[in-house]
């Protein structure tokens, strides 16, 4: 009995020390956690700053980059402010940092996972949103999972006053690059896009969703070994153009409204009609030739109100030849613009025929499929520059 008794003590004594290990071990992961969480948001503070993408080529290599850092951190509303700091979790296991973007529909957050330490995103939506999108944003991330470019959706869930949806970090938009690059982009560089953003398309497609919002700051290079990876998001402005069991294409419809950046907007988008593949077909045309040229002709028009600029937009849009759009550069672009002008409602877009086009003038202008983008050079330049400077404060 005695015997019985002392090892049912020691048994419980074991356990005992057993789960104080444990404590102590998760309170350590925490610590380090807050730590990390900390280092992060104040490289991301500096880089925001400052306004230079040195930081973030920092933070792609350290696996830290910001999921969007086209804003500058500014105040947020009072009510998610008090939230943020009342509330520092999200989904139990994610601590709520920094603010780094906003969406079509919500504020993007830096956050970390308290447990592995690892840095994600996450976008946050007040549940009192006239028209709330992020649950449904997240069921289009749930759709596409899977597929090459698109972030993993971590968790979703109410937590109080919110709807959050933890992502995938990322890196730098396509649009904090090319302001990093002077807003020009080589042709080389916009070929080397081309190709990818053509299948980052054509993926969505194929899941029975159109973007709807195809614009640079929706697209975002991945960190570390996907550093040379583009990336999609923002899908609040998504929709289904068929059934995805029976393929049954949606009707045919006039009078819509304007739905995503007047900017990059298909034609067809501006006359009203209901949008389809084609549509995001084109308004890639559009960003491929705003890399290039630095704007659009469209851009700067003045007008009295947002509907007067939108429609200023259209009638320069339809009256300006795409010879001009496409000014200085090989014919193929010009090629691109119209084949997508010309796709009917109903019609599938050869990703196929537009891919090989531009690799048939990326092989002609002798180009290497090096990956080496305008961004990664610039960054080379620079940091070349600041050695000599450098050599000659440190002989004074």
């Amino acid at each position: 009995m005695q015997r019985q008794k002392k090892a049912a003590e020691q048994k419980a004594l074991t356990l005992e020390r057993r789960q104080r290990a444990a404590e102590l071990e998760q309170k350590r992961q925490a610590k380090e956690a807050r730590q990390q969480e900390k280092e992060a948001n104040r490289q991301i503070r500096g880089d925001l700053k400052c306004q230079d993408l040195e930081m973030v080529h920092r933070m792609q290599d350290e696996g830290q980059a910001a999921l969007d850092v086209r804003e500058k951190i500014g105040a947020d509303s009072p009510d998610i402010l008090i939230w943020c700091e009342q509330n520092l979790r999200v989904g139990v296991k994610y601590r709520i940092g920094r603010k780094i973007g906003s969406g079509s529909f919500g504020e993007i957050y830096l956050g970390t996972n308290i447990i592995s330490g690892e840095v994600v995103a996450i976008k946050l939506e007040s549940v009192r949103a006239k028209h709330p999108q992020l649950e449904y944003e997240t069921h289009v991330y749930e759709s596409l999972a899977g597929g090459v470019g698109i972030p993993s959706v971590r968790w979703f869930g109410t937590e109080g006053d919110y709807n959050a949806m933890v992502l995938d970090l990322l890196g730098p938009s396509l649009e904090d690059l090319f302001n990093f690059c002077n807003r020009k982009f080589s042709l080389k560089t916009i070929l080397l896009l081309a190709d990818q953003l053509i299948s980052r398309i054509e993926y969505i497609h194929s899941k029975s969703f159109l973007h709807r919002d195809i614009k640079p700051n929706n697209f975002l290079m991945g960190m570390g070994k996907r550093g040379n990876q583009v990336n999609v998001i923002d899908f609040g402005l998504a929709k289904r153009y068929r059934d995805p069991k029976t393929h049954f294409h949606i009707p045919y419809r006039e009078g819509k409204n304007l739905t995503g950046t007047a900017r990059f907007a298909s034609i067809n988008t501006h006359l009203g009609v209901e949008q389809s593949r084609r549509d995001d077909v084109e308004s890639l045309g559009y960003v491929m030739l705003y890399f290039y040229h630095g704007s659009l002709p469209w851009q700067g028009l003045k007008a009295a109100n947002q509907k007067q600029n939108c429609d200023r937009i259209m009638e320069r849009k339809i009256s300006t030849p795409t010879e001009i759009l496409c000014r200085g550069l090989p014919n193929e672009f010009r090629v691109y613009l119209n084949y997508a002008r010309s796709l009917r409602f109903n019609d599938k877009p050869d990703y196929r025929y537009l891919r090989q086009i531009f690799r048939d003038v990326f092989v002609r202008q002798g180009f290497q499929y090096d990956y080496v983008f305008d961004w990664t050079i610039y960054k080379q330049q620079k940091n070349v520059k600041t050695i000599p400077h450098a050599a000659a404060k440190g002989r004074s």
